[in-house]
Parts: structure tokens; sequence; C-alpha cells
């Protein structure tokens, strides 16, 4: 047995300890003493796992990749539409993302074959026009 004190930065003062007991005098139990619990271990070894599945990613890396990707979903949205609860509102938001995305990543996209993508976004409103004289 010996005496504990709060701030002597021992390691096994620590909250929890069963033979750590505070009072007059605080005292920490040391292995043979009467009343000794053997510690807890902190550090639980970790557990071997199997193999693990191989992960596929269903969005693609490639920006160009992206592109078509997007494409394909604005493509066949529509069509799941029903099957997963989606209302025309949530489907129209959905594929104006999708192009807004699409032409971030390649503004090169919009000049595919006339009616088979949606039409770029909007451009920011002009700014006014400056007075003369100023």
């Amino acid at each position: 047995m010996r005496i504990a004190y709060y701030d002597s930065g021992d390691p096994e003062m620590y909250f929890g300890n069963p033979n750590l007991h505070w009072g007059e005098p605080s005292y920490l139990l040391e292995p043979g003493d009467p009343g000794y619990v053997e510690p807890i271990p902190t550090v639980n070894k970790p557990t071997k796992k199997g193999k693990q599945m191989k992960h596929a990613r269903y969005y693609p890396e490639r920006q160009a990749d992206q592109v078509a990707w997007l494409a394909n979903f604005i493509a066949k949205l529509a069509s799941y539409a029903t099957a997963l609860g989606l209302t025309t509102g949530q489907v129209t938001a959905a594929v104006a993302d999708c192009g807004w995305l699409m032409y971030i990543l390649d503004p090169g996209w919009a000049r595919g074959a006339p009616g088979t993508r949606p039409a770029p976004p909007p451009s920011s409103p002009p700014r006014p026009a400056r007075a003369a004289g100023r």
C-alpha cells in the first residue's frame, strides 16, 4: 500500500481503478495487499478479420467517366422514379443538378448532339452598367 497524491502523475492513478481509494489518507493497493484486484487490460488486442470483399466504387474517379455516368443517370432516373418513390419535382431537381455538375466537369458536354443532353445552367445575371464619368 502506498499513499496516493492527485497530482503525482502515476499511471495507476486513474478514474475507475478499484485499487485506488480516496480519503484521509488516499492510498493505492499494490499486489500482495489484502483486497488488491488485478487490473483489467486497457487495450484489447485487435481481432483478426477474415478476408474482406473488394470494394467496387459505383461512381467513377475520372472526370470524363463521371460525365458519362451522370448522362446515364439522367437517362434512367425517370424510369426508376416510381419504384424509388420520387416525385416529379425531385426528379426534375436531380436532373438539373446532374446537368449543372456535367457542365462544371466538362463545359463541352453541351455541344453534344441536339436534344440528347439537357441545357446548360443559366448564366449569372448581367452586371448593371456604370454611370458615365465615374
